[in-house]
């Protein structure tokens, strides 16, 4: 079971750390326009 919890966390740091290259200014665009990014 550990051994899943440390992928999934792994891919939640990953994702994190993708959508924060983002300035806020994109998510809040992308939030407004109901868009996928």
């Amino acid at each position: 079971m550990n051994h899943n919890n440390d992928e999934l966390q792994a891919i939640r740091d990953g994702v994190r750390a993708l959508c924060a290259e983002f300035p806020a200014e994109y998510w809040r665009k992308i939030d407004e326009e109901k868009g996928f990014p």
